[in-house]
């Protein structure tokens, strides 16, 4: 296909932010311990909830309207309502989980930031500058962390944070592609609104389905067998890379495609490829040996390979229905999207409380697993109902 170049050049990308993503999580594990891993899993996914809402208007839908209305109507829009929903977020989440508020909001404003310029690069697909933008973002944190262990400097969790978001606002900037400054109409803050409400909507559910189980095992087992199952998570959710390298390119080309045949033929050739590639780089991780991760880890992070075989059928299947999800989603169809999120979290919440007892921390692994395997069937049930009829459903 022609999109090769692209799909090259953003897994590429990806590849090389994993790597450093996997460094990161070697050099924090190292620096902080199991507990300072776990405050970290807590203020990330605190972050990423408050971006979910701040996504509404910068997230795919600054994506999907950049190209249709001005580009300075979407993006100052954007920023401004980034700035209100991390001053919110943050500040509610902040009571709940005693994290200090302004390393909460500069965290969500950050976060959100970078992926609204990465939104404005792919937009106008310029797709190169924006993996770079990805790469620089990661490398540098990455770098700067290696520099802490190799002069044996101390490093405190909030400190991390604090690096971070310097580091993603500098890079960020530097990328960023000024617009005139326009003011947004009634009618067309409405579209963006009403998209980004129903692509959030799923993704809310969608991040509780994936992080509600954080809370349970922080709750059950406490937070040193939380930095062990976030360590976990990390590792395999980082076979994802390829999928979201696939759904990245895929969603800014069927922008432009008006058939919707032509759309079915490129998310069935991404779908397969992803497909492959996923298998192979979860094969390679169940197969280096236990004590492997015993030895990078240390001995506080004991049975991350049981736990990483027990969520890898459910990581697997997400692999496909990333890429599938971001066909509906360039259609404008996310009420499937929606449902499926809806049903994936009610598994998480109903089954993770009951394998934790059961099983400890492996069962709650279990039950993401579970919870992935049938948010995802529901989709590949959807998408192959389009295909048969051209239609969706």
């Amino acid at each position: 296909m022609k999109d090769r170049k692209e799909l090259l050049s953003t897994l590429l990308s990806r590849l090389l932010v994993l790597v450093s993503s996997f460094g990161l999580v070697l050099i924090s594990s190292i620096l902080l311990g199991a507990e300072g891993r776990g405050n970290l899993s807590l203020t990330i996914t605190d972050a990423a909830l408050v971006a979910i809402f701040s996504n509404i208007l910068s997230g795919s839908s600054a994506m999907f309207y950049l190209n249709k209305l001005s580009e300075g109507k979407v993006f100052y829009t954007a920023f401004l309502w980034i700035l209100v929903c991390s001053s919110i977020g943050g500040g509610l989440l902040s009571l709940i989980h005693s994290t200090p508020f302004l390393l909460l909001f500069l965290l969500s404003v950050a976060l959100s930031f970078h992926a609204l310029v990465f939104n404005q690069l792919f937009a106008s697909q310029r797709f190169v500058k924006g993996n770079v933008l990805t790469i620089l973002v990661q490398v540098t944190f990455f770098l700067t962390l290696l520099s802490f262990w190799i002069f044996d400097f101390s490093l405190h969790w909030e400190m991390y944070f604090v690096l971070q978001i310097l580091i993603w606002f500098t890079v960020s900037l530097i990328f960023l592609t000024p617009s005139k400054i326009d003011v947004v109409s009634f009618s067309e803050l409405k579209a963006i609104f009403t998209y980004g409400f129903k692509n959030e909507l799923s993704f809310f559910f969608q991040f509780l389905s994936y992080r509600t189980s954080y809370f349970f095992v922080f709750y059950y087992l406490g937070l040193s067998s939380l930095g062990v199952f976030g360590v976990m998570v990390i590792i395999a959710e980082s076979v994802w890379i390829i999928s979201k390298s696939f759904s990245s390119v895929a969603f800014a080309k069927q922008l432009q495609d008006e058939d919707i045949s032509v759309s079915i033929q490129r998310i069935n050739y991404y779908l397969n490829l992803s497909f492959l590639l996923s298998f192979f780089a979860l094969l390679i991780l169940l197969l280096i040996p236990e004590n492997w991760y015993n030895l990078i880890f240390t001995r506080e992070f004991l049975g991350l390979k049981e736990i990483l075989w027990v969520v890898s059928p459910g990581i697997l299947a997400m692999s496909g229905s990333t890429v599938i999800g971001h066909f509906f989603a360039a259609h404008k169809q996310q009420r499937i999207l929606i449902y499926k999120s809806l049903v994936g979290v009610l598994v998480t919440l109903i089954l993770t409380p009951v394998m934790l007892n059961f099983y400890g921390i492996w069962g709650a692994a279990l039950a993401m697993s579970i919870s992935y395997l049938v948010s995802s069937f529901i989709l590949f049930g959807a998408y192959y109902a389009t295909i048969k009829r051209k239609v969706f459903i």
